[in-house]
């Protein structure tokens, strides 16, 4: 266990991140029934996602929704440092909300339609066709997740069905055509008043919310950049302790940034006393600013009709560092100095500006979130003083108007994208985008349960962040028929320390062990279970098949359980191969039912220049005593220990990629069911 939590914290130190994006094809649905392509797409990208009609009816003629899901998650690349949006996440599940009965099942899925379905044993509702099932749906069948096996990797596709068309008409009737908008100087200010001469509680009520609020998000910032994240507790970035500067690799952010907001600095350096900013994710707090833009109160700088129905918005953003500003030029000051991204300058260079996405947002019952797509974009050079003084963060003050430059609309949208579903959360979490400060790593890499019976493995979770991890856990990130609890153990012994599935704090730079029960209800196919090793203050850790999942079959009868532990002469859990065979070795323990067990070698989903044998070695000397060969058949029999050789050659370089560049070793039984694995990184020397 020591080597491979060893080589995760090394691998996640050194970093795997951003690649290339991907694209996905113009539609993932096949034709069925009435649609010959989707009825409405969720595309999940580095910042969140959204759901959009295609404009495609009812598959059956009637009432049904065909969906589809594009993950536009880049894949990951190693050495490029950390990165500026998220990367090589795939989907295993996504949490829905709607403001009707979209699980309400009635038997007319896609499956009924030709959906290929025949590999899906977890699907029993007809709707999931070939790869996702249905899981934690509410009683009034409003809420519920879809889960996706195999997981949607970065780049990926698929598709599913759901009750009831997928329109939102009656909430798009109350909401479409009702913003207004309006600049002056360095003002901007907006009103949202919602049709039927309905209240704003009454609106939001009829869409499924409790409140309309509005979100925004910085989308462009010219370096150097005066505006720093407060940063309380790590929240906005968790592996800095103290404030973010927020350059523009970090766009975008939300508009106050979620930690705190703004910290603002002195031309000096020294940061000035104000009060943290809890509105995120929405711009105006909900227990103290919100009412006050909801009581028929005209924005300052503001000519647009209001009235007690109306829901109105104001900023007058001041940057300090644009050409002209009150801290650029000389002699340099902190805030407009950057020698990594603006070496030499002392402010920004002509012609910058800060670019703004702002949407109305219906507020859910969970305190989320959900964009509903109307509203604007603008962008603002205006480089004078609000309120007396030069500021980033959100006001109700008017522009000084002792500046140049001012705040200019570049695009509205009037119509809702809102289609009467949203995603609440991805992976069993609201929070699983942005940089992260935990490490992960299970041991063993694979358990076979029988029904009814428990498995247990092993699992570290590592903090690099320089703040405490608050409250981490460990849960499925979709969801098995399977009962599943954790708790802590002592590191050395693995001997239990804490109380069953209670959460724990995790100190700076310090690591946690657990070991984690896993009980089958029902049986489940070899399926690599994603963990959300997760903490409030920061997004769970990276999931990596491998590293830290668990392979996991669930059998109504005995089965061989090979539980395999891999060594590398390095002792580091990463083979160094060479254009001649570079051998590690495998020692395994069955643990479950005897049998007859093939071992095979497999790179995962990555083609790598690998040449790759196996054999079976005397556990005792580590010579073969079986021909190299691609497989091994042998008979492993119960509480039985059997060892292994694995030779790799490489034929051209292979770079340092973790996540990607694996070997896997895998142990499969008479009928071809994985029953154990294990794995090791590779590189050439």
């Amino acid at each position: 266990m020591r080597s491979k939590l060893g080589f995760g914290a090394a691998f996640l130190l050194g970093g795997t991140f951003l690649a290339g994006a991907a694209s996905a094809q113009t539609s993932p649905c096949p034709a069925f029934g009435s649609d010959t392509a989707c009825g409405a797409i969720i595309t999940v990208t580095p910042t969140g996602a959204t759901v959009m009609q295609t404009g495609m009816g009812p598959y059956d003629g009637s009432d049904d929704t065909l969906i589809g899901v594009a993950n536009m998650i880049p894949a990951c690349s190693a050495g490029a440092g950390p990165p500026p949006s998220a990367c090589g996440i795939s989907i295993y599940s996504l949490d829905l909300t709607s403001s009707t009965n979209i699980f309400a099942f009635e038997g007319d899925g896609i499956d009924t339609f030709g959906a290929p379905s025949n590999a899906n044993a977890m699907d029993n509702t007809g709707y999931g066709g070939p790869h996702a099932y249905f899981t934690n749906i509410s009683t009034d069948k409003m809420k519920g997740r879809v889960n996706f096996i195999p997981p949607i990797p970065p780049g990926g596709t698929d598709y599913f069905s759901l009750e009831n068309a997928l329109n939102g008409t009656a909430c798009t009737n109350l909401i479409n055509n009702s913003l207004q908008k309006q600049t002056s100087g360095g003002n901007i200010c907006a009103t949202f008043t919602p049709n039927q001469n309905l209240t704003i509680k009454q609106a939001a009520a009829a869409c499924g919310f409790k409140d309309f609020n509005w979100i925004q998000q910085i989308t462009k910032k010219f370096d150097p950049s005066a505006a720093f994240a407060r940063n309380t507790n790590g929240v906005f970035d968790p592996r800095i302790n103290g404030p973010v500067r927020l350059t523009s690799q970090r766009v975008p952010w939300s508009d106050p940034p979620q930690g705190g907001g703004y910290l603002k600095i002195n031309g000096d350096g020294s940061v000035q006393t104000s009060t943290p900013d809890n509105s995120y994710p929405f711009y105006y707090d909900q227990n103290t600013e919100l009412a006050g833009h909801e009581n028929g109160t005209k924005p300052v700088a503001c000519t647009l009709t209001v009235s007690g129905n109306t829901l109105t918005f104001h900023d007058a953003p001041a940057d300090p560092c644009l050409p002209g500003g009150f801290l650029a030029g000389n002699p340099p000051t902190v805030p407009c100095t950057d020698a990594a991204l603006a070496p030499g300058a002392t402010g920004e260079p002509s012609g910058s500006f800060s670019a703004y996405q702002t949407h109305v947002a219906g507020v859910n019952s969970d305190g989320t979130a959900t964009d509903l797509g109307i509203g604007f974009t603008w962008k603002s050079d205006y480089d004078g003083t609000t309120g007396g003084a030069t500021i980033i963060p959100k006001t109700d003050l008017p522009a000084d108007g002792n500046g140049t430059g001012g705040a200019t609309i570049t695009s509205v949208s009037q119509i809702s994208t809102y289609t009467g579903v949203s995603v609440s959360a991805i992976n069993g979490s609201n929070n699983v985008f942005g940089p992260t400060s935990l490490l992960a790593a299970v041991l063993p890499e694979s358990r076979s349960a029988q029904v009814n019976g428990t498995v247990t493995a092993f699992a570290t979770i590592i903090n690099t962040g320089p703040n405490a991890a608050t409250s981490c856990s460990i849960a499925p990130a979709s969801s098995l028929p399977l009962a599943f609890h954790y708790s802590t153990t002592n590191p050395t012994t693995n001997q239990v320390t804490g109380t069953l599935d209670t959460p724990v704090d995790i100190a700076s730079g310090a690591s946690q062990s657990f070991v984690f029960a896993i009980t089958p209800s029902a049986a489940i196919a070899p399926t690599d279970v994603a963990l959300n090793f997760a903490c409030t203050n920061t997004p769970p850790a990276a999931v990596v098949v491998g590293l830290d999942t668990l392979l996991l079959s669930g059998s109504t009868s005995p089965t061989p359980d090979v539980v395999a532990l891999v060594a590398t002469i390095k002792s580091d859990g990463i083979l160094h191969a060479t254009a001649a065979q570079s051998p590690f070795a495998v020692a395994t323990f069955n643990v479950g039912a005897g049998g007859a067990i093939t071992a095979a070698l497999n790179t995962g989903k990555a083609t790598l220049p690998l040449t790759l044998a196996i054999c079976q070695t005397d556990p005792v000397s580590g010579q073969c005593i079986s021909p190299i060969a691609a497989n091994v058949m042998t008979t492993i029999n119960t509480n039985a220990t059997s060892t292994f050789g694995v030779f790799a050659t490489a034929s051209t370089a292979i770079p340092f990629d973790p996540a990607n560049s694996r070997i896997f070793v895998t142990f499969s039984d008479a009928g071809g069911a994985v029953r154990g694995e294990t794995s090791v990184a590779v590189e050439t020397q």
